[in-house]
């Protein structure tokens, strides 16, 4: 009894710091922040195809797997699908019509698909864990994982 009396001040102050730990919140993500990132070209033999595989820098790879927010122009790909790309510029200079690098573009994987239809160039903030990917060449570098429109008061 004695040697758990000795121990309850430790247990207890080790259960109230438990209890009030912070909960996970999101970090605004700017665009210049992903640029940490070079690209190398990898031979896929299999496709017969040349791809620009990410060696992610030590800013980035510390980005991975948090919860983020981030804002930036929808690019709708396959809008019946839910598959959208948010981009730092507008569809105009984006990644896909040249200019922009591969750390230019997000893939917003939803948490539900959006029942509004989120138009071309509409500037909106999401958050959601992101996901850095290096070795799947069918989706991008960045995606965004169960990804929601901000509240409109958290930009």
């Amino acid at each position: 009894m004695t040697r758990f009396l000795s121990l309850a001040p430790v247990l207890i102050v080790g259960l109230l710091s438990v209890a009030f730990l912070p909960g996970e919140e999101f970090r605004t993500v700017r665009w210049w922040m992903l640029q940490d990132v070079s690209f190398e070209d990898v031979y896929d033999a299999e496709r017969d195809q040349y791809f620009l595989k990410p060696i992610f820098g030590e800013k980035v790879l510390a980005l991975n797997n948090q919860l983020i927010e981030i804002s930036g122009y929808v690019i709708p790909v396959d809008v019946s699908g839910g598959l959208y790309v948010l981009s730092a510029y507008p569809f105009s200079a984006c990644y896909f019509c040249g200019g922009a690098g591969p750390e230019s573009v997000m893939q917003l994987n939803f948490k539900a698909i959006p029942k509004e239809k989120l138009k071309t160039d509409d500037y909106i903030s999401f958050r959601g864990r992101l996901k850095l990917n290096s070795t799947n060449y069918e989706d991008l570098n960045y995606i965004l994982l169960n990804a929601e429109k901000a509240p409109e008061g958290d930009k």
